[in-house]
């Protein structure tokens, strides 16, 4: 009886629209310890400043999607701040590697930053910019970082 009952029950944001379970199972997930949620800002953690843009341009009525505008205009205000690695889901595109031009627009003119993306796969990790901006496609990878001891 309570799955038919909770099949019913629909979640409201703020403005109105019903949220799906991804957002509901998602906006818990942002709540927990250590979870940092990076959408046009930066934190620090152990020294390390990170910034990041959520999110994938296109239909804002589909889950994670953002208009351009807001998700161009967030990409700009991070790089602005320079931080030290840059994260983003969406990956630019470089010569023979699909992404969106848009954001390597906004790269191309930043200062140099390391930027691990996704979204779409490249075969090869790595590319870089004239600039020094170097991009590490990580789609279907991970990442570790060490500090070298002699940086502490």
């Amino acid at each position: 009886m309570s799955n038919i009952i909770t099949s019913y029950i629909r979640i409201f944001r703020r403005d109105g629209k019903a949220m799906n379970e991804v957002e509901i199972e998602f906006e818990a997930f942002k709540k927990q310890k250590n979870i940092h949620f990076l959408d046009g800002n930066l934190i620090e953690v152990d020294g390390l400043v990170l910034g990041g843009v959520s999110g994938i341009i296109g239909d804002k009525n589909k889950p994670f999607r953002v208009p351009e505008l807001k998700y161009l205009q967030n990409l700009e205000k991070v790089v602005n701040k320079r931080p030290e690695l840059l994260l983003l889901h969406e990956s630019p595109e470089h010569d023979d590697h699909w992404g969106n031009s848009e954001i390597r627009k906004i790269l191309e003119k930043s200062m140099p930053v390391s930027v691990f993306c996704g979204h779409s796969h490249w075969k090869k990790v790595a590319a870089e910019y004239p600039n020094g901006c170097k991009i590490y496609n990580i789609d279907s990878r991970v990442i570790i970082l060490h500090r070298n001891k002699k940086d502490l």
